[in-house]
């Protein structure tokens, strides 16, 4: 069976891409882990949005079309848990949720949620 090729995409920056229902791409770019990008279907960039974080893991599409992502953050010098602090060098996982136009849903410290 022969096939062609109907599209590409530069993906020489991507370090994780998802393809969406709308023939566009969502990609985390790979030079320093804080973009994600969607591109449609010619290649073009629709938007591109900066995380407070590096990115890491994976990042997921919600069914009302949000994006979730986890990214790690420093925890300041007085953050507490189980009463004992910790030093302003130790990071911490948060958890971002953005609309597709980039407005904050979400936004809250992995460790916090973990512990309430």
């Amino acid at each position: 069976m022969d096939g062609v090729i109907l599209n590409e995409w530069d993906l020489s920056y991507s370090k994780r891409i998802k393809f969406l229902d709308d023939c566009s791409i969502m990609v985390l770019e790979n030079n320093d882990d804080k973009f994600l990008v969607k591109k449609d279907f010619s290649d073009k960039t629709i938007w591109r949005y900066e995380a407070p974080g590096v990115i890491h893991h994976d990042f997921d599409i919600t069914k009302e079309s949000n994006i979730i992502f986890l990214y790690r953050t420093k925890l300041s010098k007085n953050f507490e848990l189980d009463n004992e602090c910790t030093h302003s060098q130790v990071t911490s996982d948060a958890i971002m949720e953005i609309t597709p136009e980039g407005k904050q849903v979400f936004n809250g410290l992995y460790t916090k949620i973990l512990v309430q």
